[in-house]
């Protein structure tokens, strides 16, 4: 399987943009030997001189070009062309009709294939299964598709969607969080609640924590490093839903955003993920009590 992403020569060499454009040259020379014979009084004439020579070159490869590369709207207008140029009588008013047609079907067709451009900055969000690093991959495999859909929105400058695939992935850290301090519900599972549901669980877990005994920990810098870690992570992930998520999960005409403001938005799960993959991930969880920094 090739590639989604091309560069502009493997497009070049894919369609043989080289043989295309002597091609549509030869068309375009029959076309003017034919056009100067009307311009001149001479349209009921029989094609002949380097008319008839550049319109039998172009039928030669037309065809063998459009077979090879499987395009068949060209090859189809090149036969149509091809079967009117070889009926009887032709004049060089026909001949002038049949090759300006050609050319344009031709034209129309290559038109008609559209290839999205990546900016030169972008590239390197295509396909990514990594793009926030294999710590970040590794822990938390749930987000995996997420991640890398929000590369390729970025990519193709759907930016909204990118955000909208950054808050899923946001989403499962979420959940690893509550799991590490062992959030639970009498009512559901922890999998079947919402975010606002989840994050005062997490709220009071850190209050829980700031006031606890120093003597639960073997050190006070690890209670402290403890404190300051999840101080710093569950306000994040408040601020993901409260800024971003609960917007882009509805019809809201300002949940739109702009290249610039996605890849800061990435920039800024990237790092949280990263931040929280070193201690916490899908199937790894830290003692209630660090037992170390």
């Amino acid at each position: 399987m090739k590639p989604r992403v091309w560069s502009l020569w493997e497009i070049m060499d894919t369609f043989d943009v080289f043989s295309l454009a002597w091609l549509l040259h030869e068309a375009t020379q029959a076309e003017l030997c034919f056009l100067t014979l009307k311009l001149s009084g001479h349209g009921s004439q029989m094609p002949a001189g380097k008319g008839v020579e550049a319109a039998n070159h172009f039928f030669e490869f037309a065809e063998l070009l459009f077979r090879k590369y499987l395009l068949e709207d060209c090859l189809q207008a090149v036969v149509a062309a091809k079967n009117q140029w070889s009926k009887p009588m032709v004049d060089v008013s026909a001949a002038c009709v049949i090759f300006n047609r050609v050319q344009a079907e031709i034209i129309s067709s290559f038109q008609s294939k559209v290839f999205l451009r990546v900016a030169i900055d972008r590239t390197d969000f295509v396909d990514k299964d990594r793009l926030f690093g294999d710590q970040v991959c590794d822990a938390f495999i749930s987000a995996k598709g997420d991640i890398r859909e929000a590369g390729n929105c970025l990519a193709a400058e759907c930016n909204t969607a990118a955000v909208f695939h950054l808050m899923r992935a946001s989403e499962v850290t979420l959940r690893a969080l509550a799991r590490d301090r062992q959030v639970a519900f009498k009512d559901k599972p922890l999998e079947q609640k919402e975010w606002g549901q989840i994050l005062p669980k997490l709220d009071a877990v850190v209050r829980e924590m700031r006031d606890s005994d120093a003597k639960n920990w073997l050190k006070p810098e690890f209670k402290e490093a403890q404190v300051h870690f999840y101080s710093e992570l569950v306000p994040e992930l408040r601020s993901f839903n409260e800024a971003w998520r609960r917007h882009i999960s509805h019809a809201d005409t300002e949940a739109f955003y702009d290249r610039d403001q996605a890849a800061s938005i990435m920039n800024h799960v990237r790092k949280f993920m990263q931040k929280l993959s070193t201690r916490i991930g899908e199937t790894k969880v830290t003692p209630i009590y660090w037992d170390s920094e």
